[in-house]
């Protein structure tokens, strides 16, 4: 009788701590959200895209498609890239939000805006609607051009990662680090 009051009172106490937890993880992000609002409304680019990306995933915060993409709107015109991209992939109909009505033309100025900012992924999408003539007048020469500029860019992230893979000073410090970690045991 004993070890089944001991089991039920574990149970009892780690069913406690669980909703505790949960109610301190909801209290960060909401506290998290709250912090993040403010830099936003005080005109921080990142802070603004931040409390996009809180409003869509609904961290602190109830998901809010529109307040989503009212926040990106205000990073993105301050020359967020990542907010310039997020709001061409929405506009393009590629996120899925529902509510959101594809508006090709919106797509494509915020493609061209992260794109010529160096956005790999927007550069290929604007390619495509280059190639297709989805929000834009029909360009091979532009599609090529914009597709030119992406692989570019990937050759080169791939020629970066190739050499700090091979790269002897990041082997020898893996080599130190396992020296040490062997020492000290």
């Amino acid at each position: 009788m004993d070890d089944i009051f001991a089991v039920v009172l574990m149970l009892v106490v780690l069913c406690c701590a669980g909703l505790f937890w949960k109610r301190t993880k909801s209290r960060r992000l909401q506290s998290r959200f709250l912090e993040t609002r403010q830099a936003a409304e005080r005109g921080d680019a990142e802070a603004q895209y931040n409390v996009g990306l809180m409003y869509a995933g609904g961290q602190g915060v109830m998901k809010d498609e529109a307040e989503c993409l009212k926040w990106f709107h205000k990073a993105a015109e301050q020359g967020h890239i990542e907010a310039q991209f997020n709001l061409g992939f929405t506009y393009a109909g590629l996120a899925g939000v529902p509510g959101i009505a594809k508006n090709e033309s919106a797509a494509a100025e915020w493609f061209t805006k992260a794109a010529e900012q160096g956005h790999v992924d927007a550069q290929f999408y604007l390619g495509e609607m280059y190639e297709k003539g989805e929000g834009v007048a029909k360009d091979e020469a532009k599609a090529m051009e914009w597709f030119s500029k992406a692989d570019e860019q990937d050759e080169k992230a791939e020629e970066r990662a190739k050499k700090e893979k091979k790269s002897p000073l990041g082997c020898l410090w893996f080599l130190v680090f396992m020296v040490v970690l062997l020492i000290t045991r």
